[in-house]
């Protein structure tokens, strides 16, 4: 895929995030949390999970991000066997080669990013695989683990109950403020 980079935006982690969830959850069927510590003492920045699999997706938006992450990530000292079934990194287009370059040493590991559609005149933007990630066949069978899962469960509803009291609030004080 030829990108003209000069027709992005600067995509920070939240729009990736926004995006990774129409993506996890819309197209694909996936659960999603962001924000979880679950296998290791990192917070992890997006899980998208179902009975069979659990994914995990490193957000990076620089280079300088990307390099701390294997500087300070415990997950990463396996060469690429983290434990989760599927394993990761979503960046801007801006740094897909970057990404490309620093994976060389993770086979298993896989590169999500951003490209441009348009729904008659308006450009929008999704994620697609640009590598995937390769099904870690012994990962810690971590889906079977009841304890797991309820933490999984537990982040997602905590994550709706939040954006509900976000709009409650924002509601309530809009109406109160008249």
């Amino acid at each position: 895929m030829n990108l003209n980079l000069e027709e992005f935006p600067n995509f920070d982690s939240t729009d990736l995030k926004n995006l990774l969830f129409v993506y996890f959850r819309f197209k694909r069927g996936y659960h999603c949390v962001t924000e979880i510590s679950l296998l290791y003492k990192d917070i992890e920045d997006f899980i998208a999970f179902n009975d069979s699999e659990i994914l995990c997706v490193e957000i990076k938006v620089d280079r300088q991000d990307f390099l701390n992450d294997f500087k300070t990530k415990e997950k990463h000292i396996k060469n690429g066997e983290t434990g989760y079934d599927k394993f990761y990194f979503c960046v801007p287009p801006s740094l897909i080669s970057f990404s490309k370059n620093m994976l060389e040493n993770y086979p298993n590991y896989g590169i999500l990013s951003v490209k441009p559609y348009f729904v008659g005149r308006n450009k929008k933007y999704e994620i697609y695989s640009v590598k995937s990630a390769k099904v870690v066949e012994n990962a810690s069978n971590i889906k079977n683990s009841r304890e797991i899962m309820n933490k999984l469960y537990m982040r997602m509803s905590s994550e709706l109950a939040q954006k509900r009291l976000e709009n409650f609030k924002r509601k309530f004080y809009a109406n109160s403020k008249k």
